[in-house]
């Protein structure tokens, strides 16, 4: 799926919660966490909302939600 020439393709989509984070990931190894009630809200109207600067010749690879140890149901023990 295509957005337009000027965004490029669309790499992936998630359902998220406000308390959620999710993590961008690149072809040239760059990993960038947000927190999604930090993303922008838009209309339909609109092109997007910019999450991440890509460097020359790389591309978003994939996203993916932050699980965290909370969200596993397990703890981590020390000792």
């Amino acid at each position: 799926m295509k957005t337009g020439d000027r965004t490029g393709e669309v790499i992936g989509a998630l359902s998220v919660h406000e308390a959620d984070e999710v993590m961008l990931i690149t072809t040239g190894g760059q990993m960038v966490r947000l927190r999604v009630s930090e993303i922008r809200e838009t209309g339909r109207n609109t092109m997007g909302v910019k999450l991440i600067n890509l460097i020359e010749g790389e591309k978003l690879q994939d996203i993916a939600p932050v699980v965290s140890q909370e969200d596993l149901g397990t703890e981590d023990e020390e000792g």
